[in-house]
């Protein structure tokens, strides 16, 4: 499993590496580009359930730069979590990228259905996002909370895109 997941690790890397090479051949403002994809995103991650998740940008040149996710739950938001909610809306990347709903985190999104323990009391507003099937209370003060998961936010794949068509833009608008 960890074997696959540093295969997923390093396409992701490649992917990320073939855009900037493709970015460095065009003639746009990267800053425009970078701040476009980053609302993009910053707004996508916002919409989903997990809170923490950052977007930076880092410009390292006239046409080089990289847009940044980074937070504890990224990969939940970005690709989803539980068959439930990602069949049919699938983040285009998850395949290629190995991160379909059940290979990654416990496992547990394989299934239509699963349950996690809290740290301190839960209810409904806390998981916001997340399909809650139900919260049991429990004596000690903690919670079991019963999930189908959640959408896939498709944040950093959508400002990629988002990214892709400004630069397109930029370079029709010159000719």
């Amino acid at each position: 499993m960890i074997k696959a997941k540093a295969l997923g690790i390093e396409k992701v890397t490649q992917r990320i590496e073939k855009e900037i090479e493709k970015l460095s051949k065009a003639k746009v403002n990267i800053d425009d580009v970078l701040e476009e994809g980053n609302k993009v995103a910053t707004a996508k991650f916002a919409e989903s359930q997990f809170n923490g998740i950052k977007v930076t940008k880092e410009n390292s040149g006239e046409t080089m730069g990289k847009l940044i996710a980074s937070g504890e739950e990224v990969i939940f938001a970005e690709f989803g979590t539980g068959v439930t909610h990602t069949r049919g809306r699938e983040n285009p990347m998850a395949v290629e990228f190995g991160f379909v709903p059940g290979s990654y985190g416990k496992g547990k999104g394989s299934n239509p259905y699963w349950g996690f323990y809290t740290d301190g009391e839960a209810n409904a507003d806390s998981f916001a996002g997340q399909d809650i099937l139900h919260i049991q209370k429990l004596k000690n003060g903690n919670a079991l909370v019963m999930t189908a998961g959640n959408k896939p936010a498709k944040a950093m794949y959508l400002a990629t895109e988002a990214m892709k068509n400004k630069i397109k833009r930029g370079f029709f608008k010159k000719w």
